[in-house]
């Protein structure tokens, strides 16, 4: 069971968590976003890179689904912008 925001925000207020060590949602999103990238882009990664990538990706998604539903709604707004080609 993933605590929710209350439970972090008390152990964070009463010292038993550092916020220094915790990330935020934006912070999660752009690593969800490098991952992804590193996933579709990297030419030969090896399974073990491969698995890897997976599982954080997998981890984020359970601990923040909020910035990984933030991230699809970004790529979903990239993929219908116009392409635009100018003259030169």
């Amino acid at each position: 069971m993933q605590p929710d925001g209350r439970d972090e925000g008390f152990a964070i207020r009463s010292g038993l968590i550092s916020e220094h060590k915790l990330f935020k949602d934006e912070e999660l999103q752009a690593i969800y976003s490098v991952l992804d990238q590193g996933q579709k882009h990297i030419p030969y990664p090896t399974f073990d890179h491969e698995q890897k990538i997976i599982e954080l990706k997998q981890k984020i998604e359970r601990m923040a689904p909020k910035a990984v539903e933030a991230f699809r709604v970004e790529q979903e707004l990239q993929r219908q912008k116009p392409v635009s080609f100018s003259k030169s």
